[in-house]
């Protein structure tokens, strides 16, 4: 797998390569960057990997929707996204950043990581597709 800042890419694709499977791929061209996977069927937890290491998402708590990012490595919460009601919420990074996850085109179906000062960092924008699950993921320069 290659990296974001090897490839320079900044508009990149979250594919399901396979029909109806637990895993996705996020591709720059052909270039492979990062995959996410389900362990078992109906698990809310997911595995990332990518070259910089690999991590594991998963939701905590039950009245207040949390979904804590831990790096496998290390052992240690990396960062903690708190849902609201609507599914927006702020993301606290652990190193006193705090982005935005926000629903920013709401009939397009476009949800973004907002800075502090509102600007877009990365907008995921689902794509539609039979039977398979795909997004455009645009990266600003800035990110």
């Amino acid at each position: 797998m290659k990296t974001l800042r090897e490839t320079g890419a900044l508009e990149l694709r979250w594919v399901e390569p396979r029909l109806l499977g637990r895993a996705y791929e996020l591709r720059a061209g052909e270039d492979d960057l990062a995959t996410m996977r389900s362990p078992r069927w109906y698990s809310h937890r997911v595995i990332v990997e990518a070259a910089e290491g690999r991590w594991v998402l998963g939701p905590r708590g039950f009245f207040q929707r949390r979904i804590v990012v831990r790096s496998e490595e290390t052992q240690s919460d990396i960062a903690t996204l708190v849902l609201g009601w609507r599914g927006q919420g702020p993301l606290d990074l652990g190193d006193g950043r705090v982005l935005r996850w926000a629903n920013t085109r709401f009939w397009r179906g476009e949800w973004s990581f907002l800075s502090e000062a509102g600007e877009k960092l990365v907008s995921f924008r689902r794509r539609i597709r039979v039977f398979r699950h795909e997004a455009d993921v645009v990266v600003d320069p800035a990110a």
